[in-house]
């Protein structure tokens, strides 16, 4: 991954590049540490008070909603977001899915996670 970044910052150095160590868990701070990115992406398995000590204190951080709630919608969803952004709303954050969309995902599932964060 360095060497990745750094042939793209040799192209363009004021690249702004977004790290997805999927899966990292524990070794997410090891990875804001030794490798030069601007913002990581967790996945929904990352632990919150362990992102927001180790990971968002060095570079911004983007996610985590669980596709499966997006996908599920409802009640739970609103309480995924809400959760989301109560852990990570202080700091630096992008508020994305922990890994993609899925293709079977109603569009009125989207509408309700964006109508959230938008009231919030």
């Amino acid at each position: 991954m360095r060497q990745i970044i750094a042939n793209v910052r040799g192209e363009v150095p004021d690249a702004r590049i977004i790290g997805f160590p999927r899966g990292a868990g524990a070794s997410l701070g090891h990875y804001v540490r030794d490798v030069p990115v601007d913002a990581v992406s967790i996945d929904w398995t990352a632990e919150p008070s362990f992102v927001r000590e180790h990971v968002q204190s060095r570079v911004a951080v983007q996610g985590n909603l669980d596709p499966l709630v997006l996908l599920a919608g409802g009640a739970a969803l609103d309480r995924s977001i809400d959760g989301i952004l109560e852990s990570f709303g202080t700091g630096p954050f992008i508020f994305n899915l922990g890994h993609g969309i899925l293709p079977e995902t109603p569009i009125a599932h989207v509408e309700q996670t964006l109508a959230r964060i938008r009231q919030r």
